[in-house]
């Protein structure tokens, strides 16, 4: 019996008594042999090692249709069916690449959550909690499912290859960017398009990078600012359609690999219906379309719950921005000179950042690191607030009860990202565009964008990787003498990643978000932005990939066809970037060039009614406000400035097609053999059977097959074709199931 390569661990937790969680272990034991699994327990420890026979994987590959090479195709696909013919129909059946790693990982994963079994844990779960118990036992089918709803699943989780891992760790060291497809063949779709984004992005950056470079070296040879130099706001509206080709061509980028990968559109191509979670609660009742039992849940509830979540939410939104007023007054930033500042002022704090103080943004001792730690407080804070709301917005959103795991995944990656973006982008708005101080903007960002980068390297692959270094080795003595040495590198390697924290994908999809807002958002404040990040990018991408196979657990796969909710907030902060550039222009000095005939030099009452912060000391500089009469006609530049842009972006978005042209006929092609393989079964379904005189193929040669994708160009094929054209029926007819909301 040949096993597949990839191994799953079941480490439980101990929130039962001793006997109880024996017989739950060995409840799972029995359910999983049951199956057709290999199970082994790691003696002295709550930890299974679940293998499969390569057999049952491909009859679920078969089950879910995946869609493999077939032979003489010319690269066309066919979805997976296991005859005896198999070997002759797809390409590479009997190589060992045939099944990639992280197919086998998917199909494992496929399989053990089918795995049934909630019948016999009545009597060690009575010492749960009711509502824990009654959720586990009555609510799914699954095994698994059940056991994670009950709390006694700590880490389920594949192993890693070490060769593997070792190997692919070695690969992206010694070249710039990350190799997409070998990632995609380990972990998977949706951590390779991560990645494969991720490398665009780098690579897309090189040019608002160097042209930004150039700026930065004129302004120090011109002795201009950020706030006076008459071109800069031409390099925000340039970064502004850079992003929209960027995240235009990324679209196609993303179809192209997701097409390469067997992925495109997954839920329809692999007929996979919306995932339903196991935690989703609701009272059992007879669904009116199909008639059989489903779980309800009532809409007024789930509103209340969204309406829970505002309020707790802004209230959360609101301590963030007081910590911001707070970090503003530390920094010198709010000082109470301005009128309607004054409420914002805080004395006790502003006092570190007068001249001469500890936090002075002037001063030189330890290189001007002093100046830096209002910054650093300021992120030590936000990070705390970050990981306090992380475990808010996940019992709001368990809160919300959503049905499926796509809409639970995405409401919670919303309220995240807009809680940590308003901590990161509150303070420069507030310094760009109500106090409109472009070169206060300008130093809080950096300090912003260097204490992150530097925080973010440190906190999520340097400690981890030190601390999972030497919990390894001090497992390894531990465990030496226990283990038997043909299973001694395995049971020590599920051991030490047992230990591993969870791989999640929102941190780094955040990070790279935040960092696209930061050269977009302020692109006239910061111009050096983009040519920063692709250093920062560079290296993120190796730490990503060190953590991800030094640090983390290996994360199940999941096959995506694109980022998900990812590229819906890129394509917000980009329109957002319209507005913020269209704003940096007109409130700032950087108009004065171009319509030196709108403005005055500020005078001292100037100061007093807060249109300006402080006058000039710098003799060869004045401080310029807006002519009584001439605010109207920058408003409308701004307006008219904005709605060109606006158009112009919108025109772009049109005219670049979001599926490459090659790859969209690729796709029309499979459509339309789907569609007339169905009339060919329709019609043979139709047939009567008397009439089908001539020899033909059993069904069960190819029963569960379908013949879209099949290539009439295949000569290979053309028998099969023609034969089953006439002859398939479906040979699963008795039942079909249709995923439904019951709400």
């Amino acid at each position: 019996m040949a096993l597949a390569s990839c191994e799953y661990m079941i480490v439980f937790t101990e929130v039962l008594g001793k006997d109880a969680l024996e017989a739950v272990i060995a409840h799972t034991v029995g359910k999983l042999e049951g199956a057709g699994l290999v199970v082994e327990r790691i003696e002295g420890h709550e930890v299974l090692l679940v293998q499969a026979p390569l057999r049952l994987l491909e009859k679920e590959a078969q089950k879910l249709g995946y869609l493999k090479e077939i032979r003489g195709g010319q690269g066309d696909v066919l979805e997976f069916v296991l005859t005896e013919k198999t070997p002759e129909i797809f390409e590479n059946y009997h190589t060992q690449g045939f099944w990639t790693k992280s197919e086998e990982a998917e199909l494992f994963l496929s399989y053990l959550e089918n795995v049934e079994g909630v019948q016999g844990l009545e009597e060690p779960l009575r010492t749960l909690s009711k509502i824990a118990r009654n959720s586990a036992l009555k609510v799914p089918s699954s095994l698994i499912a059940a056991l994670r709803i009950a709390g006694l699943i700590e880490t389920f989780a594949p192993l890693h290859e070490p060769r593997t891992k070792h190997g692919l760790w070695e690969k992206t060291r010694a070249q710039l960017f990350s190799p997409e497809d070998d990632l995609c063949e380990y972990f998977g779709p949706s951590v390779a398009m991560y990645f494969t984004w991720l490398n665009m992005f780098t690579a897309w950056l090189m040019v608002p990078g160097f042209i930004g470079l150039c700026f930065f070296l004129h302004m120090q040879v011109s002795s201009r600012t950020v706030d006076d130099h008459p071109y800069l706001p031409f390099y925000g509206l340039f970064v502004v359609f850079w992003a929209v080709c960027f995240l235009s061509f990324w679209k196609r980028r993303a179809a192209r690999k997701s097409w390469g990968w067997r992925v495109y559109k997954s839920k329809q191509d692999l007929n996979m219906p919306d995932m339903v979670r196991p935690e989703f609660r609701g009272e059992l009742r007879e669904c009116r379309v199909t008639g059989r039992q489903q779980r309800f849940y009532p809409r007024w509830k789930r509103m209340v719950a969204y309406g829970v979540s505002v309020v707790v939410t802004g209230f959360m939104l609101g301590v963030a921005f007081f910590v911001m007023i707070l970090s503003l007054n530390l920094q010198g930033y709010i000082d109470g000179k301005i009128v309607w500042e004054e409420p914002l002022h805080f004395p006790t704090l502003g006092r570190y950042a007068i001249p001469g103080a500890l936090f002075d943004p002037n001063q030189l001792e330890y290189f001007g690191a002093l100046a830096f730690m209002p910054t650093i407080i300021h992120v030590v804070i936000i990070m705390h607030l970050n990981m306090f709301y992380r475990k808010v917005a996940e019992w709001l959103t368990n809160n919300e009860n959503h049905r499926f795991e796509e809409d639970h995944a995405n409401s919670l990656i919303l309220k995240r990202f807009l809680f940590e973006s308003f901590d990161c982008y509150i303070s420069l708005f507030y310094l760009g565009f109500v106090q409109q101080d472009i070169k206060r903007l300008r130093l809080e960002l950096i300090s912003l964008y260097t204490v992150d980068s530097i925080r973010r390297v440190t906190l999520e692959t340097v400690i981890p990787f030190l601390l999972g270094w030497f919990a390894t080795k001090k497992l390894e003595k531990k465990n030496a003498k226990d283990v038997g040495k043909e299973r001694k590198g395995s049971v020590l390697s599920a051991l030490s990643e047992s230990r591993m924290p969870e791989y999640e994908c929102f941190d780094d999809y955040l990070e790279m978000v935040i960092e696209f807002g930061y050269v977009v958002l302020f692109a006239s404040a910061f111009p050096l932005a983009a040519a920063l990040s692709v250093v920062c990018n560079v290296i993120e991408m190796k730490s990503d990939l060190l953590k991800l196979t030094m640090v983390y657990q290996r994360p199940a796969p999941a096959r995506v066809s694109n980022i998900g909710i990812w590229q819906n907030l890129l394509w917000a902060l980009m329109w957002l970037a319209i507005f913020t550039n269209t704003m940096l222009l007109v409130s700032s000095d950087q108009l004065t060039a171009h319509f030196p005939s709108f403005y005055r030099e500020a005078i001292e009452s100037d100061v007093l009614a807060g249109r300006v912060a402080a006058l000039a000391t710098d003799p060869t500089h004045h401080e310029l406000v807006i002519k009584r009469g001439a605010a109207r006609w920058v408003l409308i530049i701004a307006f008219v400035c904005e709605r060109v842009a606006f158009l112009l972006a919108l025109l772009l978005t049109k005219l670049i097609p979001s599926v490459p042209e090659d790859v969209a006929t690729e796709i029309r092609r499979h459509e339309y053999q789907k569609s007339q393989a169905l009339k060919e079964k329709m019609s043979a379904a139709s047939t009567p059977l008397h009439d089908r005189s001539r020899p033909r193929l059993s069904t069960s040669d190819f029963n569960g097959v379908s013949l879209n994708s099949v290539n009439s160009r295949s000569p290979t094929m053309l028998s099969y074709r023609s034969e089953l054209s006439s002859t398939y029926v479906y040979a699963n007819t008795d039942t079909v199931t249709t995923s439904v909301d019951a709400e």
